[in-house]
C-alpha cells in the first residue's frame, strides 16, 4: 500500500534517546507493511517549557507524557494527524484506520468506552453527579486529530480548566492514588469529552490497536483485540497496530531493555 498524500501523517512524542529510537522502530514497520505517510518525531526541544502550565508539571509522567499530549492541538502538523505512542509498532495493513477516522465526523477521536464503567473508582458516575456531564472512558496511546476543524475551546479547556482546577474537575484527588502520582492525559480528555459531548469509538471492537503485555502473545495479524484480561469479538478488518508498553519498560520481567 503506498500512500503519498501528505495531509496525513503520524505524530510520536518521543521525549529522551530511548523514545527517539522507539519512534524510529515504529516508522520502520510502518514501511514494513507498506504505509508510506510521514511521522513527525516531537522532541523535547519542541516542548514549549516557558510557561505556568508546564511549571505546574509536580512529576515526570506530567512533563514528559501528560502535558505534551494535551498539547497535540500544538504538534499537529498534518491536515489529518493520528498522534500514536512511541511504545506501539505497526503489525498490517492501515488504511482501513484512516478511512474510518477521516470519515467520522468528530474533529478529534480516541479510543475507548462510551459506556459506564467502575474506571477509576466509579468516576464516570462521580463526574455526573455533581457537575451534570458523563465523561466516557478514554485510552490515550491513539488519537485522531482533523486539523481544519479544530475546536480551540476544546483544547484551552483540557490546557487550563481541566489542567489546574483538576482535583476540582475529577471530584476527588485521583492524582495521590495515580501510579506515577500525576495527572491523567486520559482522565483529562476524558472530562474535556464529557463537556464538550464527545464520544471515543469503542476499543475494543474497532481494529486500529490490540495490546501486547507478554513476549507469548499470539504473533500478528490479530482479528481480535487484547486488552489486559479481555479479548474483544473477531474484526472484519486485521488490527492495525500492537501497544506492546510492558515490554518496553525497563522494570518488566520480560522487556526488551532488559
Amino acid at each position: 500500500m503506498k500512500h503519498l498524500d501528505m495531509s496525513e501523517g503520524y505524530v510520536v512524542i518521543a521525549l529522551g534517546d530511548k523514545y527517539i529510537q522507539l519512534a524510529k522502530n515504529f516508522e520502520d514497520t510502518l514501511r514494513q507493511n507498506g504505509d508510506d505517510r510521514p511521522v513527525h518525531i516531537v522532541t523535547e526541544d519542541m516542548i514549549d517549557k516557558d510557561n505556568d502550565k508546564y511549571r505546574d508539571c509536580d512529576v515526570p509522567n506530567e512533563r514528559f507524557n501528560c502535558y505534551p499530549k494535551l498539547h497535540l492541538n500544538e504538534y499537529a502538523v498534518f491536515e489529518h494527524n493520528i498522534l500514536i505512542d512511541a511504545d506501539v509498532l505497526c503489525i498490517g495493513d492501515t488504511q482501513h484506520v484512516w478511512d474510518m477516522c477521516r470519515n467520522q465526523s468528530q474533529f478529534i477521536l480516541h479510543r475507548g468506552w462510551k459506556a459506564i464503567t467502575g474506571w477509576n473508582r466509579g468516576l464516570q458516575t462521580k463526574v455526573q453527579e455533581i457537575h451534570g456531564f458523563t465523561p466516557p472512558r478514554i485510552h490515550g496511546a491513539f488519537v485522531y486529530l482533523r486539523a481544519s476543524e479544530m475546536n480551540d475551546d476544546f483544547f484551552h479547556w483540557i490546557q487550563n480548566e481541566a489542567w489546574f482546577e483538576y482535583t476540582k474537575w475529577c471530584t476527588e484527588d485521583v492524582k495521590s492514588r495515580h501510579h506515577r502520582l500525576s495527572r491523567s492525559d486520559q482522565v483529562i480528555y476524558a472530562l474535556g469529552y464529557g463537556k464538550f459531548g464527545l464520544l471515543p469509538c469503542e476499543l475494543m471492537e474497532t481494529p486500529i490497536m490490540t495490546h501486547i503485555l507478554t513476549a507469548n502473545h499470539a504473533n500478528p495479524p490479530h482479528d481480535r483485540i487484547n486488552f489486559k484480561n479481555l479479548t474483544g469479538p473477531k474484526l472484519d478488518n486485521p488490527v492495525a497496530f500492537a501497544h506492546i508498553e510492558q515490554l518496553f519498560q525497563e522494570s518488566t520481567p520480560e522487556s526488551f531493555l532488559r
